[in-house]
C-alpha cells in the first residue's frame, strides 16, 4: 500500500509541475487574498477558479497596479487581471497588469 501512494504521489507531483509549467505567460483573472507568508514584499493570491487552500497559491510581486492616471494598492479580496511571469518551485510568480 506504501508503495502504490508513492507511486501516486510522484504522478500527481509531475502532473501538478507539468500544469504549473502550461500557466506560465498566461493572463487571467485572480483574487488576492492577502499577504504572502513566504515573504514579506509578496502578496498571495489564486485563480478566480482555485478553491482555496485547496489548489495553489500564486505569488504577486508588487502591491501597487500602475496606470497612465494613478497608481493604486492592490485590495485583498478584490479580482485582478495578472500575467505570469515564472514558475519557481510550485508556485506561480505573477505580475498585476489591470
Amino acid at each position: 500500500i506504501d508503495d502504490r501512494a508513492d507511486i501516486l504521489g510522484e504522478i500527481i507531483s509531475r502532473t501538478t509541475q507539468e500544469s504549473l509549467k502550461n500557466e506560465v505567460g498566461k493572463t487571467f483573472e485572480v483574487y488576492i487574498d492577502g499577504e504572502s507568508d513566504e515573504h514579506e514584499y509578496l502578496l498571495s493570491a489564486r485563480k478566480t477558479s482555485w478553491a482555496p487552500d485547496i489548489d495553489g497559491e500564486i505569488y504577486i510581486n508588487d502591491n501597487e497596479i500602475f496606470d497612465e492616471n494613478s497608481q493604486e494598492k492592490l485590495k485583498f479580496g478584490q479580482v485582478y487581471t495578472v500575467r505570469v511571469s515564472e514558475l519557481v518551485g510550485d508556485k506561480l510568480l505573477a505580475t498585476v497588469i489591470k
